[in-house]
């Protein structure tokens, strides 16, 4: 486990790093940049929201529906 003072470390060298890349403000509500620490493993990782999410899981769920009606019809012929 990290101590008060590295953890300190690790925080403003990380921040400063996904600070650099995060994306333009006005997209920020929908796409974003982000990190935690959890033990002594640092993850950084993407955020999305609003409009771009919900247009994802609608293609992701079309999608799914013509690959699942593709497998029901190639199974009936």
């Amino acid at each position: 486990m990290l101590n008060d003072l590295e953890k300190k470390k690790i925080e403003n060298a990380v921040g400063s790093f996904v600070a650099r890349r995060r994306p333009p403000v006005h997209v920020r509500q929908d796409v974003d940049l982000d990190f935690r620490i959890t033990g002594h493993s640092v993850e950084i990782f993407g955020k999305e929201t609003g409009k771009r999410m919900k247009l994802l899981l609608r293609k992701r769920h079309l999608l799914e529906r013509v690959a699942f009606g593709d497998c029901i019809g190639s199974a009936a012929t």
